[in-house]
Parts: C-alpha cells; structure tokens; sequence
C-alpha cells in the first residue's frame, strides 16, 4: 500500500524497497561532504514496525498511533484485557495522552478470548466517564451492523446499499443488485429457523446488534442457546421497563418473626416481577404443625410453589471476594392470580455480613408462606431456620425417603451438593424449563406457537448461558433456580414392598384302603 501512494503523498523514508519488519520514515543515511553543514532533513524521523502478539510486546515504548487486529480472538495465555492494559501506558507519558489506538475485531465464542474483549468493550462506553472525561478502558465503542458492510452491498460511490433500492443499482463489483443487504440477510436467517445451531453461528458472523457479535457458540452451551438469547434480546429491546420491581423485605418495626414488609428501592435486593407479590391470604401466613416428631411453623401456600436458596458461608473471604447468596421463587400450575409455571423472584447479592442474608432468606419463605429447598452446604443457615422454629420450611431431599435421610437432612433438611442424582436432575430441570417456557415456542405444548417465554430476570439467564453442570460452583443463580424447580415437582418416592414366601402346611393321606389314613 506504501509503494502505490501517488508520489505527492510518500514520505521521505530511508529507500528500502522491500521493507520486512519496519518502514523507517526518515532521510537516508549519507556520508556528509567536507564543510558541508549539518541541516536537520527533511524526515519525519519516525517507523511503522509490527509486534507479535505477547504480553508486553509494546511494554515500555512511546507509540503515536497503533492498531490492533482481531483482538477478540487472542489467545488464552494473552487475555486481551490485560494486553490492553499494557498498551494503554504506551500511549501515555504521566497524565498527558501522546498516542491514539484503532482495536477491531469479530468477536471469538467466550471462551475463546470473546469474554476478555468483551469486557474491555463494555467499559469503554462514552456515556459513562469518570471525572476526567475518561472511560474506564480509554477506548470508545463503535459496533457496525453487518448490514452496512456487506460485500456486494457498496455502490460505485462506495455507499452501503441497506434497502431494496427503487430499482436495479450497480455494486462496486460491477454487478447487479437488486435487493439490499437487510434483505438479503434476514432471507439467509430465516432459512436457518429449524435449525438452532446453524441460526445462532450466522447471528455471530453477521451480527445486526451488539447482543449478536458477542454471542457464543451453540456448542459452547450446555442448554438452548438460541432460547436463552431469544428471551433476553426480548427482555432487553421489547420487555416493559418496569416489569420489574426492586426493593427490600424488613420486619414491621424491626421485630423479627412478626410481620414481613416490603420496602421499594432502586437498588434493593430483591427483584419481583411486576404484580407478583403473595395473595393476601397467604401473606405472612404459617400454620404450627407437627411433622416426624418435630412442632414447628410449616407455610400455607405450598401449592404456589417453592423457593430455591444457594446460600453462602462467611461474611468475607481471605481475598475479600466470595460467592453470591442466590434465591429463586418458580410457581407451579395454581390457581391464584400469579402467573404459572414461571420465575417471579430473583435474588442474587451479597450483604455485608451473612447474617443479613439469612434474615433475608427467613423473611422470603415468611413472606410468601411456601416452602424453600436449600443447598445443604451451609448447615449453619438451616440451624438458625431450625432454631427460630421454621424447620417445616424447609424441605427434604426430594429423592429420599424420611428414614432414609442422614441425620443431618433429617434434622435440617436440604440437599447435599455432592448428591450426584441431584446434581443431574437440576441440569434436567433447568435443560426442560428453557425448552418449555423460554424464548418462542416453535411447537405445540405449554404455549401457543410463535409466543414468548415469560421469563424477565436476565443475570439468571446469563448464568444459565454460561454454566458448566459439572463446575456449576461459581453459577449461584443456576444452583437456586435448579433447586427451585426441584422442590416444585411432583414426586412420590415409596419404600419397596417386601415380599414373603408364605408356606402352607397341608395334612397327607393314604387312600389305598378302605379308609384313608394320615400319614
């Protein structure tokens, strides 16, 4: 390309014709002339050179301008995020910017080099600045449709033909065109509609939003990947945005076990679907019961359905991190005014101390008055349910029999995460729900077809994009909200019936005689 600039535009440079590693634009090298004076030349006295992909390739340099390519596809051992880091104080000398950087990409499947991209792209949004002016990246974000850079799809002029032009155009190939590029696209789609696979991967090469360019591959997902993208593209773009309400859940005037309240707050940790509250007949309702010899408060409303809570341990971890507490309300088929079979409440933080998340968690099952299934990984959580009298609250292992139960579960209840049976049945859980009710239903079955799923908690669905069934650890929402769905299902486990052989003793004869004898 530097060869065929038209003379007017070269540089001077140092007359290397075929330049491998570095274009040096500056005068060449002469021998200067006895009583010649020295003069400063014409040069720009600056190089284009080229680095290979490593860490700190560029470490240490001052650099005007550079590009990056394909920094969505870098390699593991070089996650772009941290690259980037590196080249951001290639531009800078203290406080004052001395360099500008171009970073394109198509964007690889998240785990391959996807996610570090992604997320120096989302902090490089212009509208959120700190108070210097500055992203938190440095970079700005630009997303171009595949629309408007479609090859086949530029006119002479080099213009984007995007509509179906008024009549027949001709293409910078000097061809005909008679469609333009938002047509041509979505009848490429739409020929992929039954196959989900094939759908997705065209979506991700040509994308039309920033959704698309970041999706993965299908078969980097363990469930319906084309399901889950469906129901948060709607939840995003077209949802209410008010579908959901945020807030908190207080004891009326702060007296534990009394009456439940729930406080609004933009930033509470609670998130309801919109009109989802409980009926107010079940409302903070609870019945004393005596189960398997233990008195204790049981809920009311067990037929709307059940809470799945994955709580955590320690106030703070060594590294100051730690695993969110996550809890999910499903509804079964009901009666009542909620909708059926869905998700109405998310939760998904973590307080400052565990305390206030078990408070949190008792005044969830206390305001709704169903049951909750818990992750039997903290038994210091059901201890404190046990002691405050809510031991029927909590439900036992849905796969076992009473007798069965360790006396741990018997006296807590809960599901031990290292039950391989149930750690299979939440994936199976989870695999039919998002069949079933999220993203558009293409069958017959649970909804008419062509409608949306009604499923309006995002970070949830983004865990379930995400997860790996067998290191589900890290992926609270997926461990709650599997767990929720457990507890919903109807199950009936019966003791196997133990049978007997019964030996009837007859009495024996000899008829030989005239009279019968016993033997």
């Amino acid at each position: 390309a530097f060869k065929r600039l038209p003379c007017f535009f070269l540089p001077v440079w140092d007359g290397t014709t075929t330049p491998k590693t570095e274009l040096i634009l500056s005068e060449p090298t002469k021998k200067r002339k006895a009583g010649e004076k020295i003069s400063e030349g014409e040069g720009l006295n600056t190089e284009i050179s080229w680095h290979n992909t490593e860490m700190n390739a560029m470490d240490g340099e001052e650099i005007f301008r550079s590009m990056i390519d394909e920094a969505g596809k870098f390699p593991k051992e070089v996650p772009f995020s941290e690259y980037w880091s590196v080249v951001q104080t290639s531009h800078t000398i203290g406080s004052d910017i001395v360099g500008r950087a171009m970073v394109g990409s198509t964007v690889n499947a998240m785990k391959k080099g996807g996610a570090e991209y992604k997320s120096v792209y989302v902090d490089s949004n212009a509208f959120e600045r700190n108070e210097l002016g500055e992203t938190k990246s440095g970079l700005y974000r630009i997303m171009i449709p595949a629309k408007y850079c479609l090859a086949g799809f530029f006119d002479v002029y080099g213009f984007s033909i995007v509509e179906d032009p008024s009549e027949v155009t001709m293409n910078d190939l000097k061809k005909q065109v008679k469609i333009g590029s938002i047509t041509y696209l979505k009848t490429k789609l739409d020929s992929l509609l039954n196959s989900p696979d094939k759908y997705n991967e065209r979506l991700r090469q040509f994308p039309d939003t920033d959704r698309d360019a970041f999706r993965d591959e299908a078969t980097d997902c363990s469930f319906n990947l084309m399901k889950i993208m469906e129901q948060m593209d709607h939840n995003e773009n077209e949802a209410d945005e008010f579908a959901i309400e945020t807030g908190n859940l207080t004891w009326k005037d702060g007296i534990q076990d009394t009456e439940v309240i729930w406080r609004p707050d933009v930033n509470g940790r609670f998130w309801i679907s919109r009109g989802c509250h409980p009926p107010e007949e079940y409302k903070n309702k609870k019945e004393p019961k005596l189960m398997n010899g233990v008195m204790s408060w049981a809920p009311m409303a067990t037929h709307l359905g059940c809470i799945g809570i994955d709580p955590y341990n320690r106030s703070k971890t060594v590294d100051s991190r730690g695993s969110l507490g996550s809890a999910h309300l499903s509804t079964k088929f009901n009666t009542s005014y909620l909708p059926n079979n869905a998700f109405i409440v998310e939760y998904i933080d973590r307080p400052k101390t565990v305390e206030l998340f078990f408070e949190d968690m008792i005044m969830f099952f206390c305001y709704y008055s169903v049951p909750f299934l818990s992750e039997l990984s903290n038994e210091r959580f059901l201890a404190i349910v046990k002691q405050r009298g809510y031991r029927h609250f909590s439900m036992n292992n849905p796969f076992k029999l009473y007798k069965d139960l360790s006396a741990t579960e018997q006296e807590f209840g809960g599901a031990p995460p290292q039950d391989t049976k149930i750690g299979d049945q939440q994936y199976y859980a989870i695999e039919t729900y998002i069949e079933d009710y999220v993203g558009v239903a293409r069958e017959e079955g649970n909804r008419e077809v062509g409608a949306m799923g009604f499923m309006p908690f995002n970070r949830t669905l983004e865990q379930w994009k995400d997860v790996d069934p067998q290191q589900r650890t890290k992926y609270d929402a997926y461990i709650s909200s599997s767990l929720s769905l457990l507890g919903n299902q109807r199950r009936t486990v019966t003791a196997p019936v133990e049978t007997r052989k019964r030996t009837i003793a007859f009495d024996r004869y000899d008829n030989s005689g005239e009279y019968s004898k016993r033997l």
